[in-house]
């Protein structure tokens, strides 16, 4: 039960702006005439990178004719490296944008084509980017879980800049338990929702751990070893509190 897995996943939307016009019954759509010139496509409104992904975005220009050879591109947020000059190579160039975000963070960053646009498609382009938490294996802990009787060295990760963990694989091979500390490490900086353990009780099924009652069970630190105060349950009721205990590195 000690190996962990982190699957990020990538949100996919599709998001095409194109200029429209409506007779004045609002009865009629007739596109944009295409005049020469270029466009903004991407292909999500939020980009979600995983926190190993190489932190390049990739936005679209698409061109009406093959007159047009080259745009102005400009951005409104300096942690992306933007160039001020596209050579449009096709009717659709993709153009590769290096960007240096701290785990964790959310940007918002709109692109604009400052020279070149057409009416047909969209000038500017709002992205929400996000990219998760830098997991850190800060070493290795001893465990000791009331609840089960029995203690175990435990891996522990820890997000870049933050003051959340993971024990990975704790109880269970793939269950996790997840905290935040506050900034000074002397408590928890939120309740503990119920997770699986990953022990399926033979009578009870599935046993969880929570913490939903900070104030009556607060975590109690003695220099780097942290107790937290676990509720074990199960749909059928509770086990009661146990006192689960891991000596930071």
């Amino acid at each position: 039960m000690k190996l962990n897995k982190i699957f990020f996943g990538l949100a996919s939307l599709l998001v095409l702006s194109l200029t429209s016009c409506y007779d004045e019954k609002g009865e009629d759509y007739t596109p944009a005439t295409k005049e020469a010139g270029a466009y903004l496509i991407a292909d999500a409104s939020e980009v979600k990178f995983a926190a190993d992904a190489e932190q390049v975005l990739t936005l679209k220009i698409g061109r009406t004719d093959a007159s047009v050879s080259s745009v102005s591109l400009s951005c409104d947020n300096s942690k992306f490296n933007v160039p001020s000059s596209v050579t449009l190579s096709s009717d659709v160039t993709e153009v590769k944008i290096p960007f240096n975000m701290q785990g964790g963070t959310t940007e918002t960053a709109t692109f604009s084509i400052t020279a070149g646009s057409t009416p047909y498609g969209a000038k500017d382009l709002v992205l929400s980017i996000i990219r998760d938490f830098v997991w850190v294996n800060i070493g290795t802990g001893l465990f000791t879980s009331e609840f089960f009787g029995e203690a175990w060295e435990q891996p522990i990760l820890q997000a870049e800049g933050t003051h959340k963990y993971i024990l990975p694989s704790v109880y269970a091979e793939g269950y996790d338990l997840a905290f935040e500390l506050t900034e000074d490490g002397s408590a928890l900086a939120g309740t503990i929702k119920a997770f699986e353990t990953g022990y399926v009780h033979p009578d009870y099924g599935m046993i969880r751990g929570r913490n939903l009652d900070l104030e009556g069970h607060p975590m109690v630190r003695d220099g780097n070893a942290i107790t937290i105060p676990l509720q074990f349950v199960v749909d059928a009721g509770s086990f009661g509190w146990a006192n689960e205990t891991i000596e930071l590195p």
